[in-house]
């Protein structure tokens, strides 16, 4: 294995300096000094929502939403001075206006998500106790009710956007109803800000945790700032990941028949722009903020649903593989180091490209498959006698929520059926008792 990977790295190094060698347009870009500009200025940022956490004050949701609110308002100020693209001062004014407008529909969103999620839970009873494993499931399984309904509607040629507002509405105030069950949620993800504020002065590690908690912080703002465009600047985003989801909309229902987009039932994330497109239709031109660019904007926040369901499964599956003698700096260690590749990987090349530039469904189709693999995790902990102590029955939940999840991945984009192949290589592997599997399926 260690072979192996090192034959990864060799090989990722030579293609990455090939590639620098062709297209030396990039490194400059990269290089550049307004680009190092934005990334200061994006980390400088992030350090505002860091002094929220850190202060004597106790966390709560809504200091940790203004603390990432002011943020991002004074990075997308930043952003508008550095390009250039700020004509007058007066300008901040409509900019701050239309990015805390943006960021509350993305909340709003993720409140409408957990509720539908939390009320879809509690009626199957598919918990015994509430985690923050179950709490990323929760969002998940709202999440795909949401995509599985935006499917019926367009199939049902009934996508009208006064039905839409009706949804989104609706699951607003059952979020009012479920206050007392998403108190829950909350907590669990208070918690684990609360423990490494805590702990920070004892654990050697803390500066390390602080470092990543900002650049994750910097990705989000960096991510919206970027995604905030009418239209999406490559070919595969205008002619089909974000033109589909916009024809569907605007015609309300699926053309059938038609020998150009639209012509058929289309992948199951395209539901979720074409939601925003029609969503914001009634109300562009009086809150002067196009359809597009919210369209664009709330898809581009799946790299964030990512990068939050990515930390979730590198927890878990350093429980999956931990020995029972290994230590806590060592676990703390490979965490960290997990999520500063998840963060490498986001904002990397083909990471950046898929939100930043071509607006593609990809993020939107890892994130399900990132859910998955969490069902899966959890099921496998179950299995070694790991986490929680329950019962068959119970675990299998787990099990059957990870193949729900896969089988909307592979809706969503078929070639997320290799994950679950893979995945499913992985269960065997333990079933059998024998690494050569498991290391057959870490490797793919």
């Amino acid at each position: 294995m260690i072979i192996l990977l090192a034959l990864l790295v060799i090989v990722g190094i030579e293609g990455m300096v090939s590639f620098g060698s062709n297209h030396s347009y990039y490194l400059a870009m990269i290089f550049s000094w307004k680009n190092l500009a934005l990334i200061s200025g994006a980390i400088g940022s992030a350090y505002l929502p860091l002094t929220f956490i850190t202060s004597k004050t106790k966390l709560s949701f809504k200091r940790l939403i203004l603390g990432i609110g002011a943020g991002l308002g004074t990075f997308v100020i930043l952003h508008g001075i550095f390009t250039k693209s700020l004509i007058t001062l007066f300008a901040i004014i409509p900019l701050l206006f239309n990015t805390f407008l943006l960021y509350a529909l993305a909340i709003a969103f993720i409140v409408a998500m957990m509720a539908g999620g939390s009320w879809i839970t509690r009626k199957l009873k598919l918990f015994q106790e509430i985690r923050w494993q179950e709490s990323l499931l929760t969002f998940g399984v709202g999440l795909v009710t949401f995509l599985i309904l935006m499917q019926i509607l367009m199939g049902t040629q009934i996508f009208y956007s006064v039905i839409l507002r009706f949804i989104f509405v609706g699951l607003l105030v059952l979020a009012r109803f479920e206050k007392k069950h998403l108190k829950i949620h909350e907590e669990n993800l208070l918690a684990c800000l609360e423990s490494w504020k805590i702990e920070r002065k004892n654990s050697k590690f803390w500066w390390i945790f602080g470092g990543l908690l900002l650049l994750s912080f910097a990705y989000y703002f960096f991510n919206f700032s970027h995604s905030y465009i009418p239209y999406s600047t490559a070919w595969d985003a205008n002619h089909e990941y974000m033109y589909t989801p916009k024809v569907i909309a605007e015609n309300a229902w699926i053309l059938r028949g038609n020998l150009g987009p639209a012509g058929g039932m289309p992948y199951l994330w395209h539901g979720f722009i074409a939601f925003f497109f029609w969503l914001w239709a009634p109300v562009t031109k009086v809150l002067n903020i196009a359809k597009d660019t919210v369209a664009v904007n709330l898809n581009a926040f799946s790299g964030v649903l990512v990068l939050i369901f990515g930390l979730g499964v590198i927890k878990e599956a350093l429980l999956t593989f931990n020995r029972k003698n290994e230590n806590e700096d060592k676990s703390q260690t490979s965490f960290l180091l997990g999520w500063g590749l998840l963060l490498l990987r986001l904002t990397s090349g083909m990471g950046a490209f898929l939100v930043f530039v071509d607006n593609k469904t990809d993020m939107g189709v890892l994130a399900l498959t990132i859910l998955a693999l969490l069902g899966g995790l959890i099921f496998l902990n179950h299995f070694q006698k790991k986490g929680v102590h329950t019962d068959s029955k119970q675990s299998l939940k787990y099990l059957i929520l990870s193949w729900l999840f896969f089988a909307f991945a592979v809706m969503a984009k078929p070639t997320a059926f290799i994950d679950a192949v893979i995945f499913a290589l992985l269960l065997v592997g333990f079933w059998l008792n024998t690494t050569t599997l498991i290391g057959g399926g870490i490797a793919i």
